[in-house]
């Protein structure tokens, strides 16, 4: 995926900055093996606003913010920051990291970094779909006409991507399957709908978070892999998403911020997917929604993995 100039240098920094968000973890000793982590769990805040240009929630972030609250047994890593915010919980006997992040293309990453620390036995990331789903592939697509979002819903200026691909070495719809073991699949559609392919209409951050787990826990060689969506090559003249400039017939190659993931081979991490839930129904209230979705959500970590840490 390619990135404007300044775009890029914003990514990069926004990367950077979550990640120094998360040393509190590390003097904690996150970062250490044996923490007896079962889940990281994560979400996304608003990327949506009302006719008044107020944010609305987004329910990935909500559940997690209400499950803080609710089943919050130990103290808070660190305090909540502009730009992403983390949680440690224990749900139906599984001892849970919660982290939920901004609605930009930095955030995958940090959650890829953040498990990196944690070394979670499985990761589910959580975001906002059309219809409840458990996601078992990620595309290679994006579509450039999705803005970021920062802390209040509220559009980053210049902070988009201006390709149509994750990956450019890639061919565009390339599938990646996410790392689901079949015993999983089978326990998960008992609890859920199992989408058996990506879905097309996935173009945004849930499709680009999936994308980047199935990458990193593919077999590798553990050699540092660059992200794929920032690259060194400056398409000059795209100012907004959608704008119509010709592609130069040799692109300049420029130095532009340069953000590596290592593989996550050797993190421990036993099982990572995506879990999109509905919106809440019309007519339905807010309590009825959440204890819904919290039901549905400890079904899906128990399909994942039965046993708790003792």
């Amino acid at each position: 995926m390619l990135f404007s100039r300044e775009s890029a240098a914003a990514l990069a920094d926004r990367y950077h900055e979550y990640i120094r968000q998360m040393r509190p973890l590390r003097a904690m000793g996150f970062d250490r093996k044996a923490n007896g982590v079962d889940f990281l769990l994560t979400g996304f805040r608003s990327f949506t606003q009302d006719a008044s240009g107020r944010p609305l929630p987004n329910p990935s972030g909500q559940i997690l913010e209400r499950l803080k609250i609710l089943a919050r047994s130990e103290p808070e890593p660190a305090r909540e920051a502009s730009q992403f915010a983390v949680g440690i919980i224990t749900l139906a006997g599984y001892r849970c990291l919660t982290a939920i992040g901004n609605v930009d293309y930095a955030t995958p990453p940090a959650f890829v970094e953040l498990a990196r620390f944690v070394r979670p036995r499985a990761v589910l990331n959580l975001g906002l779909g059309a219809q409840t789903s458990i996601e078992s592939a990620a595309l290679n697509q994006v579509n450039p006409a999705r803005l970021s979002y920062d802390h209040d819903g509220v559009v980053i200026a210049r902070l988009f991507p201006i390709g149509t691909l994750l990956d450019e070495a890639l061919p565009q719809d390339y599938e990646l399957p996410l790392p689901w073991t079949p015993a999983t699949l089978a326990r998960l559609r008992r609890v859920t709908t199992v989408a058996g392919t990506a879905r097309r209409e996935n173009d945004y951050l849930c499709n680009a978070t999936a994308w980047l787990f199935a990458r990193l826990m593919q077999p590798s060689k553990g050699e540092p892999q660059p992200l794929p969506w920032v690259t060194s090559t400056d398409w000059s003249g795209a100012e907004s998403p959608g704008a119509e400039s010709p592609a130069p017939e040799k692109p300049a190659l420029k130095s532009l911020p340069h953000i590596e993931l290592m593989p996550l081979t050797e993190a421990g991490i036993q099982q990572a997917g995506f879990l999109h839930l509905a919106p809440p129904p019309p007519l339905v209230s807010s309590n009825d929604y959440f204890l819904a979705a919290t039901n549905l959500l400890v079904d899906v970590m128990r399909a994942i993995l039965p046993d708790p840490v003792p």
